[in-house]
């Protein structure tokens, strides 16, 4: 297959493009996710009390993974070559391997720690004949998930693969996520086709380094009283009462406050 790329001549194809993006979005994003956590710590109602530490869990996880990727990390890849390089902090700190290791390891924490929101949700409110038996195994199970995240690129670093293997692997690896991580599914466009466009790459960077903002505004304006509290943080010409076609949220509380 003949290969197929775009000269890169635009400003969005340069790593100076891909720094000044990526930490315009931390700016915007890093006092959001202060004031997420603050929220979440101070304003949650007791009824949501049992939710409130899986909310924590994931939004630090959600952090460490956004600032991981566009302040620390920041790659600049190279596709469909499977190559690139580092322009973040840590660039000529710490090896690349153990950043990669690190940038995964969070996203994967990241989408445990959802996995175990919605298992809390299962277990409180549904009702189904081997409840008993699930409450005995369900922490060990989420435990088990943690561990075997770290301990699954362990033996990577004495097995890197060469380009046409990784390309096998990572291809395997994209196709049940793609349509999760929609900003990145040009990689596997990319591998598939060996088709290189920088500009579609540094761009599809910058949209999974705002992946955290867009989380956190989603934790606090989908739940009336983070809403509720965030409003009532803002300066009183800038208000707003919550329409009176909204609903507000009452969650019964025998359910959310059930021991977890």
């Amino acid at each position: 297959m003949s290969n197929s790329c775009t000269t890169p001549t635009s400003y969005v194809t340069t790593p100076d493009y891909l720094i000044a993006s990526c930490h315009l979005i931390t700016i915007i994003s890093f006092p959001i996710h202060v004031i997420g956590l603050y929220i979440i710590l101070f304003k949650t109602p007791k009824a949501m009390s049992s939710i409130k530490w899986y909310f924590v869990n994931l939004h630090g996880w959600i952090v460490l993974y956004d600032n991981t990727m566009g302040v620390l990390f920041i790659p600049y890849l190279l596709l469909p070559s499977l190559s690139g390089f580092p322009l973040g902090l840590l660039a000529h700190i710490v090896d690349e391997f153990y950043m990669v290791v690190s940038l995964l390891t969070f996203c994967a924490y990241m989408q445990l720690s959802i996995l175990a929101l919605f298992e809390n949700r299962f277990y409180i409110i549904c009702e189904f004949s081997w409840k008993v038996y699930w409450e005995k195994v369900r922490r060990p199970w989420i435990v088990a998930h943690y561990i075997y995240t770290v301990v699954v690129f362990i033996p990577m670093a004495y097995m890197l693969p060469d380009q046409e293997v990784a390309k096998e692997q990572v291809l395997k690896t994209f196709v049940p996520v793609i349509m999760m991580v929609l900003p990145l599914g040009y990689v596997p466009f990319s591998l598939m086709y060996n088709y290189y466009n920088q500009i579609f790459t540094n761009l599809g960077i910058t949209m999974e380094t705002m992946h955290g903002l867009f989380s956190t505004l989603t934790t606090i304006f989908i739940h009336q009283p983070y809403r509720k509290a965030f409003f009532g943080m803002l300066p009183k010409w800038a208000r707003r009462e919550v329409p009176s076609s909204v609903h507000p949220y009452q969650p019964n509380d025998s359910i959310l406050t059930t021991q977890t």
